[in-house]
């Protein structure tokens, strides 16, 4: 159905999701999303997921990624009671500094759909990334009650702990992550935990299966080497991986979910993280 307005919606989604976990490059994505947004948009101008799309499209594939506030407030304001209008929107307020607004958001969200594994997902993402380590764990282990096989519950609450310096709790979770899928940003994941938990041999196992493996051509998002370099506190790596994220183009609340404030005082590391315009 051509003038399906939500299935062209559905597409640009799915391209910018591909895009945020690693799977396909910015430059493969950004094209057929923006002619898949831009048919939505023209089909169904005010409808509120048409507008969700516009504003993920702009979150993730436009380096004006600021841009994507103004539609993410348009779809909310239009669906003020869609749990993922809202929170997606505290997910935007996290990424440019908003703090007390995304909490509001995420109260929003969680309250309209309680019962949704994803809103709390979405939920534990900004809360771990404000470092509100409590509410985060809380979140992602909600995800994980109410969807036991939840991909998303096991990476969320990993990170939660990880973010909350309990590396060591976090591997269990990575671990079942990578048992039902071996991505690269899953791999890279769990590297940086037992990384950070000290395990580093079998972190750096890990990198050399990710080298191999960029070696017969798979794409290695410079996400996954960033997430490697920093569980292995290698700042020359880091520094690579970030000239690498910004010329392939990483999405902001993607670098936002590796905790870099070790590396942010380096003199080499600020002036390119500060690129993304935080």
């Amino acid at each position: 159905d051509s003038k399906n307005a939500l299935a062209h919606a559905g597409l640009a989604d799915c391209y910018a999701v591909l895009t945020y976990f690693g799977w396909i490059p910015p430059a493969a994505a950004r094209e057929p999303a923006l002619a898949a947004v831009t048919r939505a948009i023209q089909l169904a101008p005010d409808q509120w997921e048409t507008s969700f799309s516009q504003g993920l499209y702009h979150y993730t594939l436009e380096r004006q990624w600021r841009d994507a506030g103004a539609h993410f407030e348009r779809a909310a304001a239009r669906a003020p009671r869609a749990a993922l209008a809202q929170a997606y929107l505290g997910l935007f307020y996290v990424t440019v500094g908003l703090r007390e607004r995304a909490v509001a958001q995420f109260a929003l969200g969680l309250d309209l759909d309680p019962l949704s594994p994803l809103v709390h997902y979405l939920a534990s993402m900004g809360y771990a990334t404000m470092d509100h380590h409590e509410a985060a764990e809380h979140a992602g282990r909600r995800a994980l009650e109410m969807s036991p096989d939840y991909a998303g519950g096991f990476w969320v609450l990993g990170r939660a702990l990880c973010r909350a310096g309990r590396a060591a709790e976090a591997v269990p979770y990575f671990e079942s992550l990578v048992q039902r899928s071996r991505s690269p940003f899953d791999v890279g994941w769990l590297a940086y935990g037992l990384a950070r938990a000290g395990r580093r041999s079998e972190a750096e196992v890990l990198a050399s299966e990710l080298d191999q493996r960029a070696g017969r051509g798979e794409f290695i998002a410079p996400i996954v080497r960033l997430l490697v370099a920093a569980g292995l506190d290698d700042r020359s790596l880091v520094r690579a991986a970030l000239v690498d994220a910004l010329t392939t183009w990483t999405p902001p609340l993607t670098l936002k979910a590796v905790d870099l404030s070790p590396f942010v005082d380096d003199p080499e590391i600020a002036p390119l993280y500060a690129q993304w315009g935080f």
